[in-house]
């Protein structure tokens, strides 16, 4: 399998289109539009959607052209489904190859050749000199869908407390506290400090008390920042990855040279012969050859 540059942050969905979503079709429940990614029709139709955008974006066009044609299709499909199109071709289209297959044309992956001679004090060094290049990941898959999810459902306008109860299931945090909680949660010593620092500001007393509470009980619901943050988290990821993929790192040299080969085009003979060069190079040291 090859990879192909992950989704990008832009959305396939046009201005008109989203405007025309919001203000004709009935709200469907946050549980129902999260159905949809089990209808296989759904799912196919989507998909195509994006493949279309992604060949007639590839053609150049306009700015103009370009952005008729996704309000075109988005058009139609929104007043099918009653929601936009995911912009995650992942969400459509789930494959569990394509961690792997990113990984290795983005050179985020390493060897560790192992010969009768290896010790285990090489193999140790060797993989702490890879993870200072492909760091660990936990949980970065399901957060990965989550943001997914996150993006898509505020396209189809829901809020982030709704996104944040339904798609990270959460039960508190989903409003801002009140002012009675706020104050009560917030230590007295750092209430005077805040006063202190907007009086030297100048600000009147009355303009103090406002800025505090504010500050107190924050701009967002706590679930609604968790859900940009992890939105925004996403977005960095895909950013960086994207970057890999166009300029793959090196983990160590084996990995790299595998990489050049898995990227090749089969039919470029030229460039996979460099490629099997630098993987000989790679296992067999010219000072041993």
């Amino acid at each position: 399998m090859k990879a192909r540059p992950t989704d990008q942050k832009q959305s396939t969905q046009s201005d008109t289109a989203k405007q025309r979503l919001e203000s004709s079709r009935p709200m469907k429940s946050i549980e129902a539009v999260l159905a949809l990614l089990e209808n296989q029709v759904f799912c196919d139709e989507a998909l195509r959607l994006k493949k279309k955008i992604v060949e007639f974006v590839a053609s150049s066009p306009l700015d103009d052209q370009r952005d008729e044609f996704v309000s075109q299709l988005t058009t139609i499909f929104i007043e099918k489904w009653g929601v936009s199109p995911p912009q995650a071709g992942a969400l459509v289209d789930p494959d569990p190859a394509r961690p792997y297959a990113e990984a290795v044309m983005s050179g985020r992956w390493g060897v560790v050749p192992i010969f009768g001679w290896t010790n285990e004090q090489e193999i140790r060094t060797a993989i702490r000199n890879i993870r200072r290049i492909v760091r660990k990941q936990h949980q970065d898959a399901e957060n990965a869908r989550r943001a997914q999810l996150a993006r898509w459902l505020e396209d189809c306008g829901f809020s982030r407390p709704d996104i944040a109860a339904a798609v990270w299931g959460r039960r508190g945090g989903l409003r801002r506290p009140s002012k009675e909680q706020a104050f009560d949660r917030l230590p007295e010593h750092v209430e005077r400090k805040w006063v202190r620092e907007y009086l030297a500001r100048g600000h009147t007393s009355g303009k103090v008390e406002r800025l505090v509470n504010k500050r107190a009980r924050g701009s967002e619901a706590p679930a609604s920042a968790a859900v940009r943050m992890s939105e925004h988290r996403y977005e960095q990821e895909v950013e960086q990855l994207n970057i890999a993929l166009a300029s793959p790192v090196a983990a160590e040299p084996v990995s790299a040279a595998l990489t050049r080969l898995y990227r090749a085009d089969e039919r470029d003979h030229a460039e996979i012969g460099r490629g099997l060069v630098e993987l000989r190079r790679a296992l067999v040291p010219s000072t041993i050859s």
